[in-house]
């Protein structure tokens, strides 16, 4: 569900198959946003 690449955000831990990092994915669901939501604007849809 998640991987590491050095070339992808810095190396950082991101929902795979997107540029979605876990802070990013952790900060938006404590204010209240949905995973859809989310994922929608990693892929740069919102």
């Amino acid at each position: 569900m998640g991987s590491r690449d050095p070339l992808v955000c810095g190396g950082a831990p991101v929902i795979q198959g997107t540029r979605v990092t876990l802070r990013t994915l952790l900060a938006s669901l404590s204010d209240g946003d949905s995973i859809d939501d989310i994922l929608t604007a990693g892929e740069g849809g919102a």
